[in-house]
Order: C-alpha cells, then sequence, then structure tokens
C-alpha cells in the first residue's frame, strides 16, 4: 500500500490545504472550515455534522478523493454504527489506493471490529447449533468448518505438521477462502464460501443472517491487506486462537520478500503477532528471521515478562533448531505510560502504510 504526498483531496476542483500559506494553527482551522463549507456546496451534498466531520478529516490529512467517491463515502457512513472507527476505515481505504466502494469500506470496517473474530464465531455456532436448520447438509459442514476453527492452536498446528513460515500462513488463507487461485472442491469447503452459501438458507432470520456477513466482510477485509509489491508479499490476518479454555484473537502480520524463483524465501521475513493473553493482557511479539537467524522482541506491560521468558527460552530455542533456525537474542519492552498503550505498536499507520522494503535489509 502506497501513501499519497500532497494531492488535492477533491481532485475536480483542486484544495489542498497542505501546499497553503497558511502560518499558524488558527489559519488552518479557518481554511479548513472554508474548504470544508465550499465542498458541500460544490458537491451539492447536505450540510450536516458528520458531512463536515469527515471532509474535514480528508482535508487535515491530505487524502485525495474524487467528486464522485466522495457522496459514496458519506452515504456510507450514514448507516453505521461506530464513527471514529468508520472514519479509520476511510483513511485506511484511501491511502492502500483500493477503489472507493460500498464493498471494500464494509470489510475494512469489520476488520476493525472490537469484537474479536473468536467471539464472532463462537457466536455464530452457537446459533446455530440450536437452529432448526442445523441438520440442513450447507448449515452441517458450516457447523463443522466452525467447530475446527474455533478450536484451531495455530502453534501447535505449525509444530506437529512441521510446516514453515508462509507454506503454513499459506494453509490458513485457504481455509479461510482468501486465496482466490484454489481449485474447485477446496473452494467449496473455505470459511468464506460455505458462509455465503448457507445464508440463503437464513433470509428470514436476521439474527443469523447478520453474524454471518459480519464475518464474511471480515474476511473480505483480510483479504484486502494481502499485498505484493515487485518481490516483496504483506499479509495481515487475525486468526481465532484456542489455549485451554480461552479464547482469543492472533493478529498476524507476515513481511517476506521472494527468492530469484518467485518462491517465497523462509530466511528473510518479519512477523508480528498480536495477541491479548489471560493472565498477561496486550502482547506484541516482533519476529525478525534473516539468513534463518531469529530474533524476538516482546513488547508487554507485565513487569515479570522476563522471568517467564527466560524459563521458555531453553524449549522455544530448541524447537527452533528442530526446524533449522537459530534464536539470537530476546529483547522486551515495557510501556513507560500508560497511555504508550501496546495497540500503538499495531496503528494503521504502521500495519497499512509502512515501507516494506525495509525487510530486504534491516531485519
Amino acid at each position: 500500500m502506497k501513501v499519497h504526498n500532497s494531492l488535492p483531496v477533491i481532485t475536480s476542483n483542486s484544495i489542498n490545504l497542505g501546499e497553503g500559506n497558511q502560518s499558524t494553527k488558527q489559519g488552518q482551522t479557518i481554511a479548513n472550515k472554508v474548504s470544508t463549507e465550499s465542498i458541500i456546496r460544490q458537491a451539492n451534498l447536505p450540510n450536516t455534522t458528520l458531512n463536515r466531520e469527515v471532509i474535514s478529516t480528508l482535508l487535515k490529512e491530505n487524502l485525495p478523493l474524487t467528486n464522485s467517491e466522495l457522496p459514496i463515502i458519506l452515504n456510507w457512513i450514514e448507516e453505521v454504527d461506530d464513527i471514529p472507527r468508520a472514519i479509520e476505515t476511510i483513511k485506511v481505504v484511501i491511502r492502500g489506493e483500493n477503489p472507493i466502494n460500498r464493498t471494500n469500506l464494509a470489510g475494512i470496517y469489520a476488520f476493525f471490529d472490537k469484537e474479536q473474530l473468536s467471539a464472532q464465531l463462537v457466536k455464530l455456532q452457537q446459533l446455530l447449533t440450536d437452529h432448526p436448520l442445523k441438520t440442513e447438509e450447507n448449515v452441517a459442514k458450516l457447523i463443522m468448518k466452525l467447530e475446527e476453527i474455533t478450536q484451531f492452536n495455530p502453534i501447535e498446528r505449525m509444530m506437529t505438521k512441521n510446516q514453515k513460515g508462509f507454506q503454513f500462513i499459506y494453509e490458513i488463507m485457504r481455509n479461510f477462502g482468501l486465496v482466490s487461485q484454489v481449485d474447485e472442491i477446496d473452494s467449496e469447503n473455505t470459511l468464506k464460501t460455505l458462509l455465503q452459501t448457507a445464508l440463503s438458507e437464513f433470509k428470514g432470520d436476521i439474527k443469523v443472517s447478520e453474524q454471518m456477513e459480519r464475518i464474511v466482510h471480515r474476511l473480505y477485509g483480510m483479504q484486502q491487506f494481502t499485498q505484493e509489491q515487485g518481490h516483496i508479499q504483506q499479509v495481515l490476518l487475525q486468526l481465532p486462537l484456542k489455549i485451554g479454555d480461552f479464547h482469543t484473537d492472533l493478529t498476524l502480520q507476515w513481511s517476506g520478500k521472494k527468492n530469484n524463483k518467485g518462491q517465497i524465501d523462509p530466511e528473510f521475513c518479519q512477523v508480528l503477532f498480536y495477541l491479548n493473553l489471560e493472565q498477561l493482557g496486550d502482547t506484541v511479539i516482533d519476529m525478525k528471521i534473516q539468513q534463518r537467524v531469529l530474533s524476538l522482541t516482546i513488547y508487554n506491560k507485565f513487569n515479570e515478562i522476563d522471568e517467564i521468558m527466560s524459563q521458555l527460552k531453553p524449549m522455544l530455542k530448541q524447537g527452533l533448531e528442530s526446524h533449522g533456525y537459530h534464536l539470537s537474542q530476546i529483547r522486551y519492552c515495557t510501556p513507560v505510560q500508560e497511555e504508550d498503550r501496546i495497540n500503538t505498536v499495531l496503528s494503521t499507520n504502521h500495519l497499512f502504510t509502512a515501507d516494506l522494503s525495509s525487510v530486504d535489509v534491516k531485519i
């Protein structure tokens, strides 16, 4: 995903505060207000508080948008419940150079849902298990798929199947239905396809159909974050994770490069894990691999994290060596202040607009 620099917000009638001569914050605020009202008049839009807020945000952040795209965004945002999340969604879609349409907006918006994917899947599984249509073929297949995914332990699966790096991630993407080039038989059994097929069975059941649609949109949002720029590949996934009886989400951002044969190179990659653990709370793990030498940086505000990891280090080192990797170091970082929350490490700017070329050299 590329970041636009110094482009007009409304391209048909160029308005760009980034190139103005305002020298004070007060002057910029006045110019922003005038430009916002001018755009509303030019586009013949309702002069509502919400419309002004959205347009003002686009102006402040110098995000490019055409006159034809603006009504799509403003009509869509009127239908959602979480306005701050919707505004973040709009910013991400524009910065990622994705087409401005309702499908893309709904997908990214669902990706940022505060409710965890694991909770959404478990809720749907319970709704279907108690539903009169649970024995229907399409519904029964979906229930089985939900059972498989909600009991998923990616760490255990990776070790027992001896899968490496992107091979493991690719299998998850296939299972979710995020890969376009798959066999027809595989495609019919992906989570996304099973959800879309079963939806026709629940047209009259709003509670079930809405829950299904939320998950479908979320899967589509993940699909939009699978990027390929030259020899650099990036994948962003949210995975349900079961640790004992505890359900949580594992957000995984994988960035790697292809070798001369066009294949993913397992010796060079960077993986960012974010998860909320039952005892340790918010945790971010930054894993960097260069020539099969692996280093870890762990972000957690739990003071005893270094003591816990020192006990686990021998087992971790042994497990990595069995897969041909060498553990060079483990670093621990604790936020100094409460406002420096762990989730800022996974800010939208970092996730979706980072320059992935750094994977080549600085890992």
